[in-house]
Order: structure tokens, then C-alpha cells, then sequence
């Protein structure tokens, strides 16, 4: 296959060759541009030390829920850590915070206050990522409607400027198409990295929850239901409690249905009042 001498000598522009072609309007770009890449980075460092911290707290809450849970969660760490440096642990934790308020409180909106304040930090400057992606393509289709304008009052009069107009229209809507998709694809990414986070906090308050639980209590011996002698007459309590394995009470629902005999000849069938 030959491929022409024309396409051989295409290339993509420098980003120079960009700033140069796209004029002023190149420079919201530019700005934006920049102001993207800062929080892309901001955002690789936080996650890289989150994903350190998240290793660590997994291995802190298998061993917990492997090692007893006597003191909950906290007195657990404190015995690892001290009060001192525990504090400083729990304030830049992920997943500990959390899993804490929850063992310390049945309310579940105490633990996820703290998971609200967890996925903050991690979805901090997000927003700026899309709000760039928006104004990244607006600047560029700005500059295609005043590249094409411009190019348009001098398609008569001068070439040159005809082609100055659309370069101005084209390299800005490389320049704005170019920012905003760096910003939309990082901005998912770290949004789905907030999204797994929140998911791991949910996952860890209803192991460990569902670990602390006490076991199921058995039935007596004697079954649910009482030896007719066992009974109340009638008139009395229907209810009773009866203690059984654990301190638990359970309660009985006795009934008691009249033996008097039913006339079946009658049309109706007569139920005496339970």
C-alpha cells in the first residue's frame, strides 16, 4: 500500500503551533487547561496514599473480626496503637472512622455522617473537573462561531485572512474538545474510585455488625406450644413469658377454642369468641 506524500507530511500540532493558530481565544484554554491537569494530579496523589491507608485498614478489620471483639473496634486499635497516635489514625482513616460510629451507636446516621465526610474528601475538586469539561467546550465552539465569522468578512477581500479565521475556528475546537475530554475521563475515573469507597464502608459497618451479633437462641424442649393441662383456664392472661436459653423471654400466644359441639343442621356455622 502507497501512502501519498501529503499525508506523510501531516502532523500533529505542538502546542505552540496551537497558541500561535488559535490566538487569544486560545487563552481561557490554556488557563483551564492547566487548572485540570493541577487537580488530575492532586487527585493521583490522594488516591495513591488512600489506596496505602485502605491495604492497612482492611488488614486492621480482618484482624479484628478474626481476633475477638471485646471493647469494639476502638479498644481494639488503642490496644495496637495508643490513645495518642489512635486519634491521628481515626481522623485520616477511610474506612475505621466509620465502621467506629457505627459500632458506638445504633443511629445509623452517626456512621454515615462519617462516611459523608470520608467520600468528601475523596470527591474534593470533582466538580471543578466538570465544570471545566463544560467550559472547555464551550470556549472552543466560541472560537469556531469568531474563527468562521472572521473568516467569513474576508473571503472577498483577503485569502490570507480567510485562512487566518479558520485556523483561529479549528485549532480552538481541538484546543477546547482536547481539555474537555481529559477532564470528563479523570473526573470518572475518580468519581468511580468514590463510589468503590463508599461501597467498602457500607460492606465493613454490616460485616462487622452482623459479626457482633449474638447467635440465634433455641427453642425449648418443650415446643412452641404448651400440654393442654399446661393451658390457662379461660378468663385468664392468654399471654405468658417464658425465659429460655440466652436471658431472652419469649411469649406464647395460648388459644383456647370452646369443645361445646356444633349444631351442623343450623344454616350457619357458629365459632365461639377466642
Amino acid at each position: 500500500m502507497i501512502i501519498p506524500e501529503e499525508l506523510l507530511r501531516l502532523s500533529v500540532p505542538s502546542f505552540g503551533e496551537l497558541i500561535r493558530k488559535g490566538e487569544a481565544l486560545m487563552i481561557p484554554l490554556i488557563v483551564l487547561n492547566t487548572l485540570s491537569w493541577t487537580i488530575i494530579i492532586d487527585r493521583a496523589v490522594f488516591w495513591t496514599a488512600a489506596g496505602v491507608r485502605l491495604i492497612r485498614e482492611r488488614r486492621l478489620l480482618r484482624a479484628f473480626q478474626m481476633q475477638g471483639r471485646g471493647g469494639g473496634l476502638e479498644g481494639f486499635l488503642a490496644g495496637r496503637f495508643g490513645a495518642i497516635d489512635l486519634g491521628r489514625k481515626v481522623r485520616g482513616s477511610l474506612l475505621l472512622a466509620p465502621v467506629i460510629a457505627s459500632q458506638k451507636s445504633a443511629d445509623d446516621r452517626i456512621w454515615e455522617d462519617e462516611m459523608d465526610t470520608v467520600l468528601g474528601r475523596s470527591e474534593r475538586f470533582l466538580f471543578i473537573l466538570s465544570l471545566i469539561a463544560t467550559l472547555s467546550t464551550s470556549f472552543g465552539l466560541f472560537g469556531t462561531v469568531v474563527g468562521v465569522s472572521w473568516s467569513l468578512n474576508y473571503i472577498e477581500s483577503d485569502f490570507s485572512q480567510t485562512v487566518s479565521g479558520l485556523s483561529v475556528a479549528l485549532y480552538t475546537t481541538i484546543g477546547g474538545l482536547a481539555v474537555s475530554i481529559v477532564a470528563i475521563i479523570a473526573g470518572g475515573i475518580y468519581s468511580s474510585l468514590s463510589g468503590a469507597l463508599g461501597r467498602a464502608i457500607v460492606h465493613w459497618v454490616n460485616v462487622l455488625r452482623l459479626a457482633a451479633a449474638p447467635a440465634a437462641a433455641p427453642v425449648p424442649a418443650e415446643g412452641i406450644l404448651q400440654p393442654a393441662a399446661a393451658r390457662p383456664a379461660r378468663g385468664e392472661g392468654l399471654e405468658t413469658a417464658k425465659p429460655y436459653a440466652g436471658g431472652a423471654v419469649r411469649r406464647e400466644d395460648t388459644l383456647e377454642i370452646s369443645p361445646s359441639p356444633v349444631d351442623l343442621s343450623k344454616s350457619d356455622i357458629i365459632v365461639e369468641d377466642v
